[in-house]
């Protein structure tokens, strides 16, 4: 979801020591990443500005 507008497809992803990028179409998504235990976790953090609220996103995924 990017600005009220539900976006899905494929995307490239960059990553460089703990640092991750995400590109789809012409969004960027910048945040951390680590592995620990079969787990990968994410996060993605915007901060507080006079036109947007600040937010953290933090998406965990398991090994099925």
């Amino acid at each position: 979801m990017n600005d009220g507008v539900n976006k899905t497809g494929r995307g490239v992803w960059y990553a460089d020591q703990s640092y991750v990028s995400i590109i789809v179409d012409l969004d960027t998504t910048y945040g951390t990443y680590e592995i620990e235990n079969s787990f990968l976790t994410i996060i993605t953090t915007e901060e507080e500005s006079d036109e947007y609220y600040g937010n953290r996103t933090i998406l965990k995924y398991s090994r099925k």
